[in-house]
């Protein structure tokens, strides 16, 4: 699997993951990631200030990797065998080659905004 899709895979299922699990955890009266309500005072009448309640989305989460990525790299030669087995192989080759093998760590976080509830009766 190339790295991009297994970046794109991982966040994908996270998010199909809480998604899922918050549909079943309300249906038992939770609530996963939940909407948080925050005070916004407006304008007052009458010298009274008028309070209201939002619903403010949680933050991001943030989603870290630690990725060991395997590079393979070849080195060989090639061998035609040309005129020689021309009969047997049109423009057949022998191949031999040399491989070595590198491990790479790479490690990054990307910022994810999961799927929210807002509170029942709210």
């Amino acid at each position: 699997m190339q790295l991009d899709e297994y970046i794109k895979e991982t966040l994908v299922q996270i998010t199909n993951g809480v998604k899922g699990a918050s549909a079943e955890i309300q249906e038992l009266g939770g609530l996963v990631n939940p909407q948080k309500t925050k005070t916004k005072v407006q304008g007052s009448k009458m010298n009274v200030p008028q309070t209201k309640q939002i619903f403010v989305d949680p933050e991001a989460q943030l989603v870290k990797f630690d990725i060991a990525l395997q590079v393979k790299e070849t080195l060989g030669t090639e061998a035609k065998s040309g005129i020689k087995l021309a009969v047997l192989s049109v423009g057949g080759g022998v191949k031999s080659s040399d491989e070595s093998y590198s491990t790479q760590r790479v490690q990054f976080e990307v910022p994810l905004v999961l799927p929210s509830n807002k509170p029942n009766g709210e």
